[in-house]
Parts: structure tokens; C-alpha cells; sequence
């Protein structure tokens, strides 16, 4: 859990960081009922072991070059191992059923 800071800046805060642990979402609360003008961000998932915060630009910028990395990992690798170039057959939804034992 971050510091206590302004009901404004924890806002903004919530809107334009993540967790730097998990990149999950912020939130914030009233530590104090008694100074409603403060507030404490934390992590949705990590609760109050929040170690951080992490720009959620960068955090969306990472996301989609690890995207592409992979996608050009997947087209050079796909003669040297052989399950990247086989496409699986789309299956029925009846197909899935009968698959799940159902």
C-alpha cells in the first residue's frame, strides 16, 4: 500500500498506474473516515502487499512487444518444431461437448 495521499492524486493515480507486481489494477480507500480529502491507493489483487506502481503506458507497451516477439519466435521456429505449423481443427460445439464427456 502506497502512502496516503490527496483524494485527487489517488484518482489519477488509479487511472494511470498499475501494480508493478502483478499489472493488475489500483484502487483506493479512506484510511482515516475522520479526512475524507485522503486516500490510499492499493492493488485489486495484491491488496495491501502493493510494492509498486508501474505506468500503465509501459505497462501496455510491454504487453504488445512481448505480443510480437512471440509471434516472430513462433514463424521462425515453425519447421524446427513441428506442432507450430499444425492447425487444429475447429470443433463443433457438439464436438466439444462430446470431447469434455458431457
Amino acid at each position: 500500500m502506497t502512502d496516503p495521499v490527496s483524494y485527487g492524486a489517488a484518482q489519477s493515480t488509479c487511472r494511470d498506474y498499475v501494480c508493478s507486481a502483478c499489472w493488475g489494477d489500483l484502487d483506493y480507500k479512506q484510511p482515516d473516515p475522520s479526512n475524507p480529502r485522503v486516500a490510499q491507493v492499493f492493488c485489486t489483487r495484491c491488496g495491501d502487499a502493493t510494492p509498486g506502481l508501474l505506468r500503465r503506458r509501459f505497462a501496455e507497451w510491454l504487453t504488445e512487444r512481448n505480443e510480437q516477439q512471440l509471434a516472430e519466435a513462433r514463424y521462425a521456429l515453425r519447421d524446427t518444431i513441428p506442432w507450430l505449423k499444425v492447425k487444429q481443427p475447429k470443433l463443433s460445439e457438439a464436438e466439444l461437448i462430446k470431447s469434455l464427456g458431457f
